[in-house]
């Protein structure tokens, strides 16, 4: 039975267990069939460190961590950063994001959580356990007060199917499009809590 929980420094190890098997490595260099084999599994672009997992769960005011287990055995978890806070390393991200005036106007004066990550072992695979995790995440950030979730998910070069499925599936609604480096094109999807 899937137990959900904020994380604690005891799961550090089990959360990058995760992160590393959902990491998409060389995505430049995947042939048409790879392309299509991880848009229909799901995966992670970006990786953090176990210091930066520390650093997270030493400051829950800021962040939102949650691990799925099943028999002690983390096989999920969801990390969201308050996004005020989280603007403070990325000021102009607001401006280079391709989101209409009334987007940008909520995502400045309300208390947003940035989803940023998302992951279940991929032997799990179809047992909801993402979903799971969404929904307490959605729960936790009512506790704290936040107005709306976003995510950013891939869509170009290989477009992050599964996520983007989920993420409509659970009320999340396309805002607008960001720009990273010369070939990375990510959705930004909110979601009203």
């Amino acid at each position: 039975m899937l137990v959900i929980d904020s994380a604690v420094f005891s799961d550090i190890a089990g959360i990058i267990l995760v992160q590393t098997e959902n990491l998409l490595m060389n995505k430049d260099k995947l042939n048409t069939t790879q392309k299509e084999f991880y848009s229909s599994k799901g995966f992670l672009i970006h990786s953090f460190t176990g210091d930066d997992l520390e650093k997270i769960i030493e400051d829950q005011k800021n962040h939102i961590l949650l691990v799925g287990s099943e028999n002690n055995e983390v096989v999920g978890y969801f990390l969201g950063y308050n996004l005020g806070e989280w603007m403070k390393y990325k000021p102009d991200w607001i401006h280079k994001a391709f989101i209409n005036l009334k987007s940008k106007n909520v995502l400045q004066e309300n208390k947003i959580l940035y989803g940023r990550h998302v992951a279940r072992k991929p032997l799990y695979r179809g047992k909801q356990i993402g979903r799971k995790l969404e929904h307490a995440a959605f729960q936790e950030s009512k506790k704290q007060e936040y107005q709306n979730i976003i995510v950013e998910i891939l869509e170009r070069p290989i477009p992050n199917e599964v996520s983007i499925k989920v993420h409509a599936s659970l009320g999340y609604v396309k805002i607008g499009t960001m720009l990273e480096g010369d070939n990375l094109e990510w959705g930004i999807w909110k979601k009203d809590l």
